[in-house]
């Protein structure tokens, strides 16, 4: 069960805490050297240091969000709170949140660069560029270094290559972000259409924007159909930006597609995947890809693909890989669960060794003469019918879990979507499985309804019905 904002908390004794006043957490800190990496655990609401040389989480720091994501490079880590719009700065040495920053509220998005922070708003296609000791003072009402139009996708790798895509402009940018005063180079495109869905990456310095709807990927200079390879798959999702590599990988829910920057031929590494896809990770010579069904691969040094089942993984899983400097973890981002890939795949999951309840203290710090409280059974979650209007020829989000709610208070997510006559047009899950996205056909009219299942990530379903 999810953990109150008006709940207790406290870290199990083991070792010296340190008090975080304002979430009511306590966190431990183990002096375990470097090599650790941050991960994010939206069920419990915090994020935790995890070791994998030592397959244990050793500090935590919590939050008041339910949807969040960490990102991080050596010692530069932030908190991002997408529900509340907001990026917490973590002190990593003694795990407190030293300053609260207020993100652009329409759709909002938060790149590393070196000692640069890249801010989107996805929404309107605003970029700010900031020093990252400038964080705390951002200011969203302040002038963006880029406008780069509504809905506009963006990557940054490693090095600090930032490249984004404009479907309303049709350009793709090119910045390097430790000269974000400089003028971005452009290079105009003939695709991009408003309702199609886009993401960019970048490989070695080359772009690639996907169109995950028609599955058509676009490099500089090509476009590469991928619908073969991929079949009745789903979810595509393009590798994270690196700044080395020959080739870009595309996961899907059926298994992972390589495209070289040779101009070869695309060609499918793996085949029989299930479940919904993390975005893949190149890094340190090793290429990784993992889906929610539990299948990981991983291939070193241009040898052969190696793939293995990681245990403990939710079919709910969100998965993302999660690396800070040399070294990586793969991430639920809804249970906080971890594996270390550079490994053998362990799973590193001790937050109950770290977050405990006011009411699971160790015996000898309750109140002999009160009762033990016993904590509410696990409860289904419950879905409501919507009502909706839209408007031919053009997206509209619908946001079906309004009205829906888990009496436990766990996070829903859409598991399931029932499709729509194609004649009428697509819709398409968004913002992390959590909004509907309806897209018409110009002709469509009248009204029609569809089916969505919600889940709670521990076994409850339930559905409803959208009338448009």
């Amino acid at each position: 069960m999810l953990i109150s904002t008006t709940s207790v908390v406290v870290v199990a004794a083991v070792v010296a805490t340190v008090a975080i006043v304002s979430s009511g957490y306590t966190a431990q800190h183990l002096n375990l050297g470097d090599g650790a990496v941050w991960v994010a655990n939206s069920q419990q609401q915090a994020v935790g240091r995890a070791n994998p040389d030592v397959l244990e989480l050793n500090s935590v720091v919590a939050s008041n969000g339910n949807d969040i994501d960490v990102l991080q490079e050596g010692n530069s880590v932030y908190m991002v709170d997408r529900a509340e719009s907001k990026i917490d700065i973590i002190d990593p040495a003694t795990s407190d949140v030293s300053d609260t920053v207020p993100l652009p509220p329409n759709q909002p998005e938060v790149f590393l660069a070196g000692d640069k922070v890249v801010i989107l708003e996805s929404g309107t296609g605003e970029l700010w560029i900031v020093n990252s000791f400038e964080l705390k003072d951002f200011d969203a009402q302040s002038d963006s270094t880029l406008s780069l139009g509504a809905d506009a996708s963006v990557s940054v790798d490693s090095s600090g290559l930032l490249y984004a895509f404009s479907p309303a402009n049709q350009l793709v940018y090119r910045l390097d972000t430790a000269t974000p005063d400089a003028v971005p180079s452009t290079q105009s495109v003939s695709f991009g259409r408003a309702n199609d869905t886009y993401s960019v990456t970048s490989v070695a310095g080359h772009w690639a924007v996907l169109d995950s709807r028609t599955t058509q990927l676009y490099l500089d200079g090509r476009k590469v159909d991928l619908s073969g390879i991929i079949g009745a798959g789903t979810g595509a999702v393009l590798q994270q930006a690196s700044p080395s590599g020959d080739r870009v990988l595309v996961a899907y829910s059926g298994g992972l597609i390589s495209v070289p920057l040779s101009g070869a031929s695309a060609v499918g590494l793996l085949s029989n995947a299930a479940g919904t896809a993390a975005a893949p990770l190149a890094l340190g010579g090793c290429e990784f890809a993992a889906w929610s069904n539990g299948e990981m691969w991983r291939r070193c040094d241009a040898g052969n693909g190696q793939t293995r089942v990681l245990a403990g993984m939710a079919p709910t899983a969100r998965l993302a890989f999660q690396s800070n400097g040399t070294r990586a973890v793969l991430n639920d981002l809804r249970s906080g669960a971890s594996w270390a890939v550079q490994r053998s795949g362990q799973l590193i999951d001790n937050w109950d060794d770290l977050i405990v309840l006011d009411n699971q203290k160790p015996q000898e710090q309750q109140n002999q003469e009160e009762p033990a409280v016993t904590e509410k059974a696990q409860q289904p979650p419950v879905a409501v019918d919507d009502a909706f209007g839209a408007r031919p020829g053009a997206s509209s989000v619908l946001p079906v879990l309004l009205n829906d709610y888990d009496p436990n208070g766990d996070v829903l997510v859409i598991g399931e979507l029932n499709p729509i006559d194609k004649s009428l047009g697509h819709i398409d899950l968004i913002n992390e499985r959590q909004q509907v996205q309806l897209t018409l056909a110009h002709g469509a009219s009248g009204k029609f309804s569809f089916k969505y299942t919600i889940t709670d990530g521990r076994g409850g379903t339930a559905s409803a019905t959208v009338v448009v």
